[in-house]
């Protein structure tokens, strides 16, 4: 873990108190579901570098990123998955099925992706 050089500001007291600003967070709010998994991994198994993101105002940032690589990740799973299923055009329901099953595969790979 970096150490962060903190700047201190003298008090009428004689004491050096530390000057710190909270980060604006509210854009962990609207994170999607690779983002918040994310977020979640890393306050569990990594909770000093989680930490470390926060206090230095890099949290929010580094689970967008996540996030956006996750859904790009899905995505390209899904249409790999497709590619090799023969879907038919004239039954609904099991083309919804193939879809379903497509999307929940490569959501589950890409969870298992991002979080390492």
């Amino acid at each position: 873990m970096a150490l962060t050089e903190l700047e201190y500001e003298e008090k009428a007291d004689g004491l050096l108190y530390p000057i710190l600003e909270i980060a604006d967070n509210s854009r962990l709010d609207q994170l999607g579901k690779f983002g918040k998994a994310r977020l979640a991994y890393i306050h569990e198994k990594h909770f000093e570098y989680y930490r470390e993101l926060l206090f230095t105002g890099k949290l929010a940032d580094h689970c967008e990123d996540y996030d956006n690589r996750g859904y790009e990740l899905s995505e390209k799973l899904q249409q790999e998955y497709l590619s090799k299923q023969d879907i038919p055009f004239d039954d609904t329901m099991e083309r919804i099925k193939i879809f379903t099953q497509a999307m929940d595969w490569a959501d589950d790979v890409t969870l298992t992706t991002i979080n390492l």
